[in-house]
């Protein structure tokens, strides 16, 4: 590992320390009166008294943030605009993580459903495909059993495992990688100590890695592999690349960290020929804390381009020498890992839609400048703006304009219009670092009677989500 991989490591887990110290503390309350305190304070004339008030307004949060807005426009001393503008760009990137991270709630109501029917909707409800895995002979039977059952505003993966107990039904395991982008259900019930459900993501402790590892080298500790799958909610992220390092710790039974002895395994491809689901790997560190470092056998993709294959569900195996891994009674980590974020904007009858802006400033914008039609071509001119890079730095198309299916136009029988013509153009706006791009779409509407009903704009935000994990090691 090169000397830029240590320091990455060691950044990424120290930033993923300290936010794990930061949930454990609730913010603490603040009057109106000590907050406007605070806010005179970041213009005091000593440096230190200005770090202290900044450090106390980020620990109170969003109770701070109307005051510190009306700050950052309002102030007089410039040294206090500047600090509440930063205090506002922290706290609020801070609440769009943590709202980020949040499960989807899902409601089902089945009564006297057929299984078939049950996992059709379930699909429709989460944009997790199911296929049924069972003996030929068993299928119809399965298919046609009745199912009655009603969750409501429940978190998404829980619907889904219960949902599938109900049916008698669970996932399978993997069995290959890459990993299948789809559940494959099976009768049985799951055993419900394998997984975590750690907000938007599901952290499944499976049986064994579907690829077996090459043997370690004689005279080396005896390792043991835990195998991990992570699946994100599909129709809210993509796995983008490579999840950052993770902390992990084991625990005895009165929950204090062992401190492990462990060892960097180096990641070899399998002996199959296959890629081999890349591994956590825990090296020593000092407290009983074991830093790792995790890859993922996720498709590496490209910024700003939207993938074709949708990847919400990875493979990891987590690697910890076998003799300290017999003395711990858990485990527990946090694992940070990088998805593009979707996000859909809809324009409904483009050709008397309003030409403004549209959509959320903390997510993204576009403005519809023009939709005509003539004949079969429907004419679509958009516009959005990003900040320019450095002179002689890469372009920094946003994303929707990089995308090859970014936007789409759906007609009134709800068919994809095709796009016969593209054109992307940048201008720099006078007096700051902000491009403005303007898209010209002309789409084929697909018969003579068709009409534009719908302008759809998807956009891939990268962000990062933290996912905490703990599971006991007594029934391993």
């Amino acid at each position: 590992m090169t000397r830029h991989s240590w320091w990455g490591i060691a950044l990424a887990v120290g930033v993923m320390l300290a936010s794990v110290a930061w949930a454990d503390k609730p913010p603490p309350s603040a009057s109106p009166e000590r907050i406007a305190q605070l806010i005179r304070q970041l213009g005091a004339p000593s440096f230190a008294e200005r770090e202290k008030a900044s450090q106390a307004l980020e620990a109170i949060g969003e109770a701070a943030l109307p005051a510190l807005q009306e700050a950052a426009e309002k102030s007089d001393d410039l040294e206090v605009k500047r600090r509440a503008a930063d205090l506002v760009r922290v706290i609020e990137a801070r609440l769009a993580a943590e709202k980020l991270r949040q499960p989807t709630l899902v409601s089902v109501a089945y009564h006297n459903t057929p299984v078939a029917e049950v996992l059709k909707d379930l699909t429709a409800k989460t944009g997790v495909p199911m296929q049924l895995q069972v003996a030929a002979n068993r299928e119809g039977e399965i298919r046609q059993k009745l199912v009655t059952l009603r969750l409501d505003q429940k978190p998404l993966w829980e619907v889904v495992d219960q949902v599938l107990a109900a049916c008698s039904l669970r996932q399978a395991e993997p069995t290959s990688s890459p990993v299948a982008q789809m559940f494959f259900v099976e009768e049985g019930t799951l055993d419900r100590s394998k997984v975590c459900y750690s907000g938007a993501a599901r952290i499944r402790w499976l049986t064994k890695s579907p690829v077996a590892r090459k043997p370690v080298q004689p005279n080396t500790p005896a390792m043991e592999a835990i195998a991990l799958e992570i699946c994100v909610e599909p129709q809210r992220f993509l796995v983008d690349g490579q999840p950052a390092p993770i902390s992990v710790q084991l625990l005895d039974e009165k929950g204090q960290a062992i401190s492990a002895n462990t060892q960097l395994i180096p990641q070899d491809p399998s002996q199959s020929g296959q890629e081999e689901p890349a591994g956590i790997v825990v090296v020593p560190a000092q407290g009983g804390q074991v830093v790792a470092q995790i890859q993922v056998n996720a498709r590496i993709i490209a910024p700003g381009l939207r993938p074709r294959e949708s990847r919400w569900r990875v493979l990891a195996d987590l690697i910890i020498e076998k003799d300290e891994l017999n003395k711990a009674a858990s485990i527990r980590g946090q694992l940070d890992c990088r998805v593009l974020v979707r996000d859909e904007l809809v324009i409904a009858n483009p050709l008397q839609a309003e030409r403004k802006v549209y959509g959320e400033p903390s997510r993204f914008q576009v403005r519809l400048l023009e939709a005509s039609q003539q004949g079969q071509q429907v004419k679509v001119i958009l516009e959005t703006t990003s900040v320019a890079q450095a002179p002689g730095g890469p372009v920094n198309i946003p994303q929707i304009l990089s995308q090859n299916e970014g936007v789409r136009l759906f007609d009134d029988n709800d068919q994809v219009c095709t796009v016969t013509q593209r054109g992307i153009s940048a201008t720099q706006v006078a007096g700051n670092n902000v491009l403005s791009w303007q898209m010209n779409l002309t789409f084929l509407l697909p018969k003579a009677t068709a009409k534009p009903a719908r302008l759809v704009i998807l956009n891939h935000t990268p962000t990062t989500l933290t996912l905490p994990f703990q599971f006991a090691l007594t029934s391993r």
